[in-house]
Protein backbone atom coordinates (compact mmCIF):
# COMPACT_ATOMS: atom_id res chain seq x y z
CA UNK A 1 0.00 0.00 0.00
CA UNK A 2 2.80 2.59 0.92
CA UNK A 3 4.79 1.83 -2.43
CA UNK A 4 1.43 2.44 -4.48
CA UNK A 5 0.71 5.69 -2.72
CA UNK A 6 4.50 7.00 -3.18
CA UNK A 7 4.07 5.76 -7.19
CA UNK A 8 1.04 7.59 -7.41
CA UNK A 9 2.73 10.91 -5.70
CA UNK A 10 5.42 10.46 -7.63
CA UNK A 11 3.44 10.05 -10.90
CA UNK A 12 1.53 13.22 -9.73
CA UNK A 13 4.54 15.44 -9.13
CA UNK A 14 5.60 14.35 -13.13
CA UNK A 15 2.26 15.37 -14.21
CA UNK A 16 2.65 18.73 -12.81
CA UNK A 17 6.43 19.52 -13.95
CA UNK A 18 5.75 17.91 -17.10
CA UNK A 19 2.31 20.23 -17.65
CA UNK A 20 4.33 23.78 -15.95
CA UNK A 21 7.12 23.46 -17.99
CA UNK A 22 5.10 22.97 -21.24
CA UNK A 23 2.90 25.87 -20.37
CA UNK A 24 6.19 27.73 -19.28
CA UNK A 25 7.47 27.33 -22.81
CA UNK A 26 4.75 28.00 -24.40
CA UNK A 27 4.91 31.41 -22.62
CA UNK A 28 8.53 31.83 -23.52
CA UNK A 29 7.56 30.84 -26.95
CA UNK A 30 4.83 33.49 -27.05
CA UNK A 31 6.82 36.27 -26.11
CA UNK A 32 9.66 35.66 -28.32
CA UNK A 33 7.65 35.81 -31.41
CA UNK A 34 5.97 39.14 -30.23
CA UNK A 35 9.26 40.69 -29.45
CA UNK A 36 10.54 39.21 -33.19
CA UNK A 37 7.39 40.80 -34.45
CA UNK A 38 7.85 44.07 -32.89
CA UNK A 39 11.76 44.48 -33.98
CA UNK A 40 10.53 43.60 -37.05
CA UNK A 41 8.45 46.30 -37.34
CA UNK A 42 10.78 49.26 -35.88
CA UNK A 43 14.23 47.98 -37.59
CA UNK A 44 13.70 50.56 -40.38
CA UNK A 45 12.69 53.32 -38.22
CA UNK A 46 14.49 52.82 -35.04
CA UNK A 47 17.84 53.74 -33.84
CA UNK A 48 20.96 51.49 -33.61
CA UNK A 49 21.09 51.19 -29.95
CA UNK A 50 17.08 50.97 -29.50
CA UNK A 51 17.46 47.90 -32.07
CA UNK A 52 20.41 46.31 -29.96
CA UNK A 53 18.23 46.73 -26.61
CA UNK A 54 15.26 45.17 -28.19
CA UNK A 55 18.00 41.85 -29.13
CA UNK A 56 19.35 42.04 -25.77
CA UNK A 57 15.94 41.71 -24.32
CA UNK A 58 15.33 38.58 -26.33
CA UNK A 59 18.54 36.99 -25.80
CA UNK A 60 17.86 37.66 -21.68
CA UNK A 61 14.30 36.47 -22.08
CA UNK A 62 15.36 33.02 -23.89
CA UNK A 63 18.31 32.60 -21.10
CA UNK A 64 16.44 33.37 -18.23
CA UNK A 65 12.78 31.69 -18.76
CA UNK A 66 14.54 29.26 -20.75
CA UNK A 67 16.66 27.68 -18.11
CA UNK A 68 13.66 25.16 -17.23
CA UNK A 69 12.59 24.88 -20.71
CA UNK A 70 15.97 23.68 -21.26
CA UNK A 71 15.03 20.71 -19.13
CA UNK A 72 11.90 19.71 -21.06
CA UNK A 73 12.51 20.03 -24.98
CA UNK A 74 16.04 19.14 -26.48
CA UNK A 75 18.79 21.19 -25.37
CA UNK A 76 20.44 21.23 -28.74
CA UNK A 77 16.78 23.32 -29.81
CA UNK A 78 17.27 25.68 -27.21
CA UNK A 79 21.03 26.53 -27.46
CA UNK A 80 20.04 27.71 -31.42
CA UNK A 81 17.61 29.51 -30.33
CA UNK A 82 20.00 30.80 -27.65
CA UNK A 83 22.81 30.87 -30.47
CA UNK A 84 20.59 32.63 -32.67
CA UNK A 85 19.56 35.86 -30.31
CA UNK A 86 23.26 36.30 -29.46
CA UNK A 87 24.22 36.55 -33.42
CA UNK A 88 21.04 39.04 -33.69
CA UNK A 89 23.00 41.55 -31.13
CA UNK A 90 26.51 41.06 -33.01
CA UNK A 91 24.90 41.62 -36.42
CA UNK A 92 22.55 44.84 -35.09
CA UNK A 93 26.02 46.06 -33.69
CA UNK A 94 28.04 45.72 -36.85
CA UNK A 95 25.18 47.24 -39.10
CA UNK A 96 24.49 44.36 -41.18
CA UNK A 97 21.37 44.96 -42.04
CA UNK A 98 20.41 41.67 -44.21
CA UNK A 99 21.94 39.62 -41.84
CA UNK A 100 19.76 41.28 -39.06
CA UNK A 101 16.46 40.59 -40.79
CA UNK A 102 17.81 37.13 -41.89
CA UNK A 103 18.12 35.91 -38.04
CA UNK A 104 15.30 37.80 -36.57
CA UNK A 105 13.40 35.81 -39.28
CA UNK A 106 15.35 32.51 -38.06
CA UNK A 107 14.87 32.79 -34.55
CA UNK A 108 11.02 34.03 -35.01
CA UNK A 109 10.69 30.58 -37.19
CA UNK A 110 12.38 28.12 -35.55
CA UNK A 111 10.77 29.79 -32.08
CA UNK A 112 7.16 29.05 -33.61
CA UNK A 113 8.41 25.84 -35.35
CA UNK A 114 9.22 24.59 -31.59
CA UNK A 115 5.82 26.05 -30.24
CA UNK A 116 4.41 23.75 -32.99
CA UNK A 117 6.33 20.75 -31.71
CA UNK A 118 5.00 20.74 -28.18
CA UNK A 119 1.06 20.20 -29.56
CA UNK A 120 0.25 16.50 -29.16
CA UNK A 121 -0.13 15.21 -32.66
CA UNK A 122 0.20 12.67 -34.78
CA UNK A 123 3.08 13.60 -36.90
CA UNK A 124 4.86 15.14 -33.43
CA UNK A 125 4.43 11.49 -32.09
CA UNK A 126 5.98 9.75 -35.02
Amino acid sequence: MKNSLFSILLFILLLGFLTYTDLSFKNLCSNVIEMCDEMEKSLSYSTKEENFEDAMSIFNLIQDKGKIAAIYINHVDYDALLNEALKLTIYIEKDDSSETEASLHLLKYSTEHMKELQVPKIENIF
